[in-house]
């Protein structure tokens, strides 16, 4: 089992060949900031060949070069060909094998952790299965090929920064590509872009998710689902979003007290606006007022 391969001209660490992986102990500012790998490393492996992971708190990037295996995750099997990788949740029940006859199944693998991963992946899995495929030369390979490349090199000051770039463009890719091919970017039905204008426009007024699901004749369930898959917002942090966008322009823009600011984004009662704006804005209306003014 070796390290890194050379994997489109990414050279492999003497020291590590023989070793299965190379560990990586981040550093306090990438645990509280940054994307960052746990460990990582490269399998050819024969027929007989087969993994099942103890659980952890980590997630899994593996991609094949070449040959075949097969994944089961969460009780299901899913094939993984050439250009073709998965990306999992370590927390549950995971283990793969190899498939391929006539050739070894040859894989890079990655163990990722970051304080905004969990967010990520959940974008991930929402639209997609645990398996992808990169084009080959495709950004998303690229992207992979320059993590095995930080991975296989010496650490240096720059190391963590470029890994966790590489990991966010990787996260990004997946989201994007796996959307794409779910549909999701399919036209929004008629009856949310009524419902998005209705908030758009209402917002000062009482609305509730009853409310819109009784006005456009709809559950109220299936609206909540539909409109998160379509704005990646539930109906009631949309709400919010617009009326918080709002009194940021009044706060920004007249000289109506934050009282009435309250009133006319629909806020209600002052303190709660307060509390409310604090916590999307970490400042309060008031320090915001100042702060743009001065400007």
């Amino acid at each position: 089992m070796a390290a890194i391969p050379d994997f489109n001209g990414i050279g492999v660490r003497p020291e590590y060949a023989e070793k299965g992986g190379i560990f990586f102990t981040p550093s306090n500012t990438a645990k509280q900031n940054y994307m960052y790998l746990q460990c990582a490393g490269s399998v050819e492996a024969g027929a007989d060949y087969s993994a099942e992971l103890t659980a952890s708190d980590c997630y899994m990037l593996l991609y094949t070069y070449s040959g075949s295996g097969e994944l089961r995750y969460t009780d299901k099997k899913y094939p993984v060909g050439p250009h073709e990788g998965f990306l999992v949740d370590c927390r549950q029940s995971i283990s793969y094998k190899a498939t391929s006859v006539d050739e070894d199944w040859a894989f890079v693998w990655f163990y990722m952790n970051g304080s905004t991963f969990n967010t990520y992946f959940s974008q991930f899995s929402s639209v997609s299965k645990p398996v992808f495929w990169a084009e080959e030369s495709s950004d998303l390979e690229t992207h992979i090929r320059r993590l095995a490349r930080v991975a296989s090199q010496r650490s240096t000051s720059q190391s963590e920064l470029v890994a966790s770039t590489a990991i966010i463009s990787i996260l990004t890719e997946l989201i994007l590509k796996n959307a794409d091919s779910s549909g999701e970017h399919k036209a929004m039905p008629r009856y949310l872009d009524g419902i998005i204008e209705r908030i758009n426009t209402g917002y000062a007024g009482l609305i509730t998710l009853d409310k819109l699901a009784s006005e456009f004749n709809v559950s109220k369930f299936h609206l909540s689902r539909e409109f998160k898959k379509y704005t990646g917002y539930s109906p009631n942090e949309y709400l919010i979003s617009v009326r918080i966008n709002r009194a940021k322009e009044l706060l920004r823009r007249t000289s109506y007290s934050v009282n009435e600011i309250s009133q006319l984004t629909g806020c209600g009662d002052v303190n709660h606006f307060i509390q409310l704006f604090k916590s999307r804005e970490k400042t309060t209306p008031a320090a915001f007022r100042r702060h743009w003014q001065a400007h």
